[in-house]
């Protein structure tokens, strides 16, 4: 997942992702809405259950384990 894309999976909004890697808010949401044509979600909320689902956020290192790294869900990863 590139950096942008784990930004937006990350939470943050189209504004403060811009704000980070200089494009422009309205670049961001296009990557948003490409983003989620792939995962086949419609909204926000599904967009969070589905980056929950497939793990598509990097945890701290306090929070990893590696089992849970080994379960995840690479074709979906490499989707993005």
């Amino acid at each position: 997942m590139s950096g942008r894309a784990r930004l937006i999976a990350d939470g943050m909004t189209s504004k403060e992702v811009a704000s980070v890697t200089g494009l422009s808010p309205e670049t961001i949401r296009s990557y948003r809405k490409i983003i989620m044509q792939k995962l086949d979600v419609h909204n926000v909320a599904q967009l969070t259950q589905a980056v929950i689902r497939f793990r598509l956020v990097r945890k701290t290192a306090t929070e990893r384990s590696p089992a849970a790294e080994r379960s995840e869900e690479p074709e979906m990863a490499a989707a993005l």
